[in-house]
């Protein structure tokens, strides 16, 4: 065999002269290299890079992942801050009072030192967060607290009532709405007693001295009867 017999670089079988592919991998001639028994070597790095750009990739993908579960998914909104009331009732729930018979006692006495707003308007604006928030017992404070100062909202005291209801107070709630009612009541006699006619004014203040005969309104409502002639 001639000294410029050709290996092929990637299999290393001879090639024809002349020939430009390897006729047993197909492997171009251009690279061919002179001598014998000169077989391709494989290139040792080749793999290892192909591994590293894997895993490299691999990586990008768990990063870009993460950080779409981060920042993409919509998260919960911040809580609201908490007064001290409501940090100081937090975990009350309805029915926990109802459980103890004496525990409306130790909650009234548990109230009374409870740090709240003196005023009426932000005692029934903390009244309505709290309610709102489920907290029945500060809700339910703060409505006791500005009835006390001004006793005239309807809305106030049927609030009241609810939140001693849901506190497992129902003789309580009954107590309040039954004032709702007698003011109702009233206020249905000044109605008629403007409008006419006459009798039907007598017949709800009649009824609002039957249910609250020492009400806040009840020297009124006999003294408006006594100018109807009732």
């Amino acid at each position: 065999m001639a000294d410029n017999q050709k290996f092929c670089t990637s299999c290393g079988q001879p090639i024809a002269a002349g020939a430009r592919f390897c006729a047993s991998c197909g492997a171009p001639v251009d690279g061919a290299a002179a001598g014998k028994g000169a077989p391709a070597q494989p290139s040792g790095p080749a793999p290892k890079l192909a591994l590293r750009d894997i895993l490299i990739v691999a990586g990008v993908l768990v990063l870009v992942t993460a950080g779409y579960l981060i920042f993409a998914r919509p998260g919960q909104p911040p809580a609201p801050p908490q007064s001290q009331a409501q940090a100081q009732m937090q975990g009350q729930m309805p029915g926990q009072i109802a459980d103890d018979p004496h525990a409306g006692t130790d909650m009234a006495g548990a109230m009374a030192n409870m740090q709240l707003p003196t005023d009426y308007n932000s005692l029934v604006q903390l009244g309505n967060q709290t309610m709102d928030s489920m907290n029945f017992p500060v809700a339910a404070e703060c409505y006791r607290r500005a009835l006390e100062i001004d006793s005239t909202s309807p809305e106030v005291r049927i609030d009241f009532g609810a939140c001693l209801h849901s506190m497992g107070l129902p003789e309580r709630a009954l107590e309040e709405f039954r004032k709702v009612l007698n003011m109702v009541l009233f206020n249905l006699g000044i109605v008629f007693s403007d409008l006419g006619p006459v009798d039907s004014a007598k017949v709800y203040f009649n009824k609002y001295l039957t249910a609250a005969p020492n009400g806040r309104a009840a020297d009124r409502a006999r003294e408006l009867l006594k100018q109807i002639g009732g």
